[in-house]
């Protein structure tokens, strides 16, 4: 499940990827445990994260269905929600205490930059999701991303 949070200028918040040797970014993003659904956990990172009364929930989501594992290990199943969201305030970058980690940094990227910065997969299709919710052009509700 992953989060993408945009603020007042259009700019989306990136986590620092941990364990990469080169300073990388990512959207913010956690697994979904078996008791919540992909909602209940956008929740419980967007409120983790953000303190979650300084984000509104955007009425887009994006869906990625699980593909057919591959028969190389590990065997893992993968299904992709992306909530889209808004910053109600200005957040500052030294804000965010994430994860437990005080003072965790969140960069805000313009969306023209997004491409440069993350390494993610499926870039294009969440890039395309983030122009579409701004723009004005996706209707209401999940769509799904390929």
């Amino acid at each position: 499940m992953t989060l993408v949070v945009i603020d007042a200028q259009e700019r989306v918040a990136l986590f620092p990827l941990f364990g990469s040797v080169h300073k990388r970014w990512t959207l913010p993003h956690a697994p979904v445990r078996l008791v919540e659904s992909y909602a209940e956990a956008a929740l419980r990172l967007g409120t983790h994260c953000f303190s979650g009364s300084v984000i509104r929930w955007g009425p887009v989501v994006g869906r990625r269905w699980a593909t057919v594992p591959s028969s190389s290990l590990p065997r893992v199943r993968m299904e992709e929600h992306v909530f889209l969201t808004r910053a109600r305030t200005p957040l500052a970058s030294n804000s965010i205490h994430a994860g437990g980690r005080s003072g965790l940094v969140v960069m805000w990227a313009a969306r023209a930059m997004l491409s440069s910065l993350l390494q993610e997969p499926h870039l294009d299709s969440t890039a395309t999701l983030i122009d579409g919710y701004l723009n004005g052009w996706l209707p209401d509700g999940p769509i799904t991303l390929d």
